[in-house]
């Protein structure tokens, strides 16, 4: 199962109707779409269809793409040694673990 899948930090994120625990996504009947659908978003062809696209990742076209994350996912925007409360050092501390970018990207 693709890692995005699996909700490895054992996350609590909620019960289904009838009490049972979510956790990872589970694959409907048909798994080939998403086979398919991967190799068509991995593939040379969308990779390079926007010459735009690095553009538009960083700096001011992204702000005015409205193309930027969070501020606090973004690295050095936070300093989580001076955040008291437990519970917000944390929430941003997760948001950092699974959406934190590097301020310069390779």
């Amino acid at each position: 199962m693709p890692e995005f899948l699996v909700n490895s930090n054992f996350y609590h994120l909620g019960v289904k109707q009838d009490g049972e625990p979510l956790n990872d996504v589970g694959f409907p009947p048909w798994p080939r779409l998403m086979t398919r659908l991967r190799v068509t978003h991995e593939s040379r062809v969308t990779k390079s269809g926007s010459p735009d696209r690095e553009a538009l990742e960083s700096g001011k076209p992204a702000v005015e793409a409205a193309n930027v994350f969070y501020y606090v996912t973004y690295e050095g925007d936070v300093d989580l040694e001076t955040i008291e409360d437990e519970l917000q050092r944390s929430a941003i501390d997760d948001q950092i673990a699974n959406f934190g970018i590097p301020k310069e990207t390779p």
